[in-house]
């Protein structure tokens, strides 16, 4: 099974991924040097527990490329596994390839702050996508959101 293949993460998360619910700054739950040390804070009301965050959280958990990088590697593969039964998987992996690219070129020309929030409204409009079964998005550069995100903040 696919919980099997990835037995580091949990499977609570893997499920997410498959669903296409996991948020991208809740990526660092993938990489098991940053999820078991992030400090959190919880409020419980009975026994419900809620997770509270502010503007800068995805700035706190990803502060080089490679906070971002390593996780998302972990999320791509679960993805082109999660895809292998449609026949995408070759494709998918080929443009998550591609991301991975694009994102390193991204956070070599533009401030780092800018390249986070960039990736963070990117990789929401893909998950958006992916629910409808469309997976070629992390293959293409979204010119709307990099006017607005990117070009304002080169380096």
């Amino acid at each position: 099974s696919i919980f099997s293949l990835f037995p580091k993460v949990e499977a609570a998360t893997i499920t997410s991924i498959m669903q296409h619910k996991l948020r991208g700054a809740n990526l660092y739950k993938l990489d098991p040097r940053y999820r078991d040390k992030a400090n959190r804070k919880t409020l419980e009301l009975n026994s419900t527990k809620l997770e509270l965050s502010n503007n800068n959280a995805a700035m706190k958990e990803y502060k080089t490329l490679n906070s971002i990088l390593d996780p998302l590697s972990m999320y791509f593969s679960i993805l082109i596994m999660y895809a292998q039964p449609s026949g995408k998987a070759a494709l998918l992996a080929v443009e998550l390839f591609w991301y991975n690219a694009h994102l390193s070129r991204t956070a070599a020309e533009y401030e780092w702050p800018t390249v986070v929030a960039h990736h963070m409204a990117f990789f929401a409009k893909q998950r958006h996508e992916m629910i409808d079964g469309d997976y070629s998005g992390w293959g293409c550069i979204d010119l709307e959101l990099q006017d607005e995100d990117l070009y304002p903040h080169r380096k």
